[in-house]
């Protein structure tokens, strides 16, 4: 984790009222900047996407995330570990060591429970930059999202 606001947000009465054609409450809200690190292939250099990622509860039977893409190169050295190539000196491993390239990443999830069915509605779009072809990026999106909510389901139990 790069930044936290837990402390910041807890301030505002625990709840977020929102309007709009969906409105709610939202509860138990969370915000933080982290550093998502991968390793595509080992033909591929490492990708890093900094996000800001904020979450919240939508009453008892439900989630949001939100990651919006974020711009380290401004964050004190010190509290970006792959941005700013801080992991080439303090990492333990030559694959995390090596040199990453910054991409981008946005996402909105929300997350229901109703009547012990799950729904899990999700947009997103990347661009992982570097040399690897957008039509090569586009097509690997689909299977990365099934790998990783199935990760995400395995973690639960």
């Amino acid at each position: 984790m790069v930044a936290s606001w837990d402390q910041e947000i807890a301030t505002i009465n625990g709840t977020v009222e929102q309007g709009g054609d969906l409105g709610g409450t939202y509860t138990d809200v969370t915000m933080h900047v982290y550093e998502m690190c991968h390793n595509p292939s080992s033909l591929t250099k490492n990708r890093v996407f900094p996000v800001v990622v904020i979450t919240a509860k939508t009453g008892s039977e439900g989630f949001v995330v939100i990651q919006i893409p974020v711009d380290l190169s401004i964050f004190p050295r010190g509290d970006v570990m792959y941005t700013n190539d801080r992991n080439w000196l303090e990492k333990d491993t030559d694959l995390k060591r090596k040199k990453t390239i910054p991409g981008m990443y946005v996402s909105v999830e929300r997350v229901t429970v109703r009547g012990g069915e799950v729904q899990w509605v999700m947009a997103t779009a990347s661009d992982a930059k570097g040399h690897v072809p957008k039509c090569l990026q586009k097509a690997a999106v689909p299977r990365a999202v099934v790998k990783d909510v199935g990760s995400f389901f395995a973690w639960l139990r």
